[in-house]
């Protein structure tokens, strides 16, 4: 079977029309096959121009290209770039991605910090990413892949999926199953996923970073003084309750309030001091004790 790819204005108006007429208004995204920085089509103003006059008319929601060999970081940024009209061209971007071919990482990061949406297409590397390998030279591959996958409890599949999957510029990975057996084992989620951050020794600044955390963790944590909690003097009287010790000073030194119809003072009673009662004493102002405690009996 012969692939065609004629990236031209002719050909693209040709499929366009075809795509509609087998898929009518369900058409939401419309890509460049294999779109390299040697063919010109995205330095093709012509055909870029259509591109996105198709997509005013509703033809499609967007447009996007797929990349494809040894040059594709350049063609990512010729897309990047491409405007018509000065209205960027391309939505979304497709390529290549996975733990054997990590190179597009970065320019697929810019890309998709710019706004564009990617996907990726070979995640499991053709099948070398999956038990269904049996090249000789991948033996070692296979073999390291299966022991971290089995750690997971996954299959080598999954652990490949889930690598790409776990990338932040990532939006969708095209699984490429052909049976239903295998879409089944790549939508299978692994047991102990993700994986769990081997600890870090603490070494320099961080270690004594790390000791006085720990020396704050034992350290009780002290509250400040509340109401509830007021401090007791040894005739078990508790000092003032209502707004703390600042409060029961201002209090003290408060100016007596005056009655209007005050003619005289009552003279204090002092017969029941002979009889020896404590609790006929008369009534303290509460005063600090030697402790720093308030109480309102004498001598404290």
């Amino acid at each position: 079977m012969h692939e065609e790819k004629e990236l031209s204005l002719a050909r693209f108006t040709a499929q366009l029309a075809e795509t509609r007429a087998l898929l009518g208004a369900h058409l939401g995204l419309y890509q460049i096959h294999s779109a390299t920085a040697e063919s010109g089509c995205l330095e093709d103003t012509s055909l870029l121009r259509a591109l996105v006059e198709g997509r005013r008319a509703g033809a499609y929601r967007a447009v996007g290209l797929t990349l494809s060999g040894p040059t594709s970081a350049r063609a990512l940024e010729q897309a990047r770039a491409a405007r018509a009209d000065g209205e960027p061209v391309f939505d979304v971007v497709q390529a290549t991605f996975n733990c054997l071919e990590p190179s597009l990482a970065a320019p697929l990061a810019a890309a998709h910090d710019a706004g564009l949406g990617v996907i990726v297409k070979e995640a499991l590397a053709n099948g070398r990413l999956t038990p269904a390998n049996t090249r000789p030279e991948d033996a070692s591959l296979l073999g390291a892949l299966g022991e971290t996958a089995g750690r997971l409890g996954c299959g080598i599949d999954q652990l490949a999926l889930a690598f790409v999957l776990a990338q932040p510029f990532v939006d969708v990975v095209l699984s490429g199953a052909a049976t239903t057996a295998q879409l089944a084992s790549h939508l299978k989620r692994p047991a102990r996923w993700p994986p769990s951050p081997s600890p870090r020794p603490a070494t320099g600044g961080g270690a004594a970073r790390s000791a006085g955390a720990e020396r704050r963790r034992e350290t009780p944590h002290r509250r400040p003084l509340v109401a509830a909690e007021a401090p007791r003097c040894r005739h078990g009287t508790a000092g003032p309750r209502r707004g703390g010790l600042r409060a029961a000073r201002r209090r003290r030194h408060r100016a007596p309030r005056r009655r209007a119809r005050s003619i005289r003072r009552r003279a204090p009673r002092t017969d029941h001091l002979d009889r020896g009662s404590a609790s006929r004493v008369p009534r303290r102002e509460a005063h600090p004790n030697e402790d720093g405690i308030w109480c309102r009996r004498s001598g404290c």
